[in-house]
């Protein structure tokens, strides 16, 4: 397991005129490479938590913030918001208000102009990420002219092309059809096994990933880690299969809630199966 990247130490937020926390009492570490699920009912606070990794909390969005959070050994509350946008790269809801640039290719160098990237590398790595997300074909398009799943890949090579440590993915599930799901899906798989520029320029070496959704269906099968939340509060934080042998866990994937219903209680223990070849594995070896 490599190093903690992200630590949160008895967080808690209320925004400017609530009168209900929408973080309380949250502890938990996140290590490097790992690819973390974050799921929970609207209203659990995910989006909030995702915002203070960031530094949207307490920087833009005002509140009472006590506690700490500490990504890659940086307290958010102490530093500039310009600095930890260079640390931990974050997607929005709705991809399409993060898109300000008339075509993809002039969005994938939109951040890199602002950090003085010379031209050559920028060319390189907008051509590695676009390899990598599939975008090649949609590069001298508008964003206007893309499907919704389309617009959440740009969003998030985007972010990707800076090379942050950190990506934080808020809903990127949560507005796509199955198509677009599937994609994004294939992206994220790639992005957690090769997702990083080395110091020759090229691709290498994981992403620390962590995804705020209730979406988690095809995610949670590559997942390290899922952590569940409930009015504010981490209730559930463990391997997936593990946290889904409880037949009450909330945002079950189906092959789960299906397993639920077949097995019989000779095949109760051990780790629940997400994929459907782990299904037919579990339910051969319980005849």
């Amino acid at each position: 397991m490599g190093d903690v990247v992200i630590e949160a130490v008895d967080l808690s937020y209320s925004y400017r005129r609530s009168t209900v926390p929408a973080l309380l009492n949250v502890n938990f570490k996140i290590f490097e490479g790992e690819l973390v699920v974050v799921t929970g009912h609207t209203g659990c606070g995910k989006s909030t938590l995702s915002r203070v990794m960031n530094g949207l909390i307490p920087h833009f969005y005002k509140g009472t913030l006590e506690g700490k959070m500490f990504v890659w050994g940086h307290d958010v509350g102490e530093t500039p918001l310009k600095e930890l946008c260079k640390i931990v790269g974050r997607t929005f809801q709705n991809a399409e208000s993060q898109l300000l640039a008339s075509s993809v290719r002039r969005e994938l160098a939109f951040g890199l102009e602002n950090y003085g990237i010379a031209r050559e590398e920028m060319v390189e790595r907008i051509s590695q990420i676009s390899d990598l997300m599939g975008l090649n074909t949609l590069l001298d398009k508008a964003p206007y002219e893309l499907s919704g799943g389309e617009m959440q890949r740009v969003a998030l090579a985007s972010i990707l092309v800076m090379d942050p440590q950190i990506i934080v993915l808020d809903e990127p599930f949560g507005n796509l059809d199955w198509r677009g799901r599937k994609a994004l899906f294939s992206n994220l798989l790639s992005l957690h096994d090769k997702g990083g520029f080395d110091s020759s320029g090229e691709l290498n070496g994981k992403k620390t990933i962590v995804v705020f959704d209730h979406q988690i269906d095809p995610i949670i099968r590559i997942a390290d880690r899922l952590i569940i939340m409930e009015q504010g509060r981490i209730v559930q934080n463990g391997d997936p299969r593990m946290v889904f042998s409880n037949a009450d866990a909330i945002n079950m994937p189906c092959i789960v809630r299906l397993f639920h219903r077949l097995k019989q209680e000779d095949i109760t223990n051990g780790k629940t199966p997400l994929t459907p070849k782990e299904l037919s594995e579990r339910l051969a070896t319980s005849k």
